[in-house]
């Protein structure tokens, strides 16, 4: 049972602060609404059930943060035009 309390809570922090610095506080933030997801599977790993919205909110969660790291072409045109 300390295992369970102790190392997921130290090596997710030990990662947070190590992926932080690399990819920037922004980015990383958005994948922390990842976690309700990585728990519905957790929980599915461990017997327990899941409901048709958990499902769903799962899957709208996956979207958003596919939407928000998804490159768009408008966006890299705008960006070129400022430097320029």
């Amino acid at each position: 049972m300390l295992y369970l309390a102790l190392f997921p809570s130290v090596g997710s922090l030990l990662f947070w602060n190590i992926g932080v610095p690399i990819v920037g506080s922004s980015h990383a933030g958005i994948f922390l609404n990842l976690i309700t997801v990585f728990t519905a599977i957790l929980s599915i790993l461990l017997g327990k059930g899941i409901n048709l919205f958990q499902v769903i909110g799962g899957i709208v969660v996956i979207f958003g943060v596919y939407l928000t790291n998804k490159k768009s072409g408008d966006h890299e045109l705008i960006s070129f035009h400022k430097r320029c």
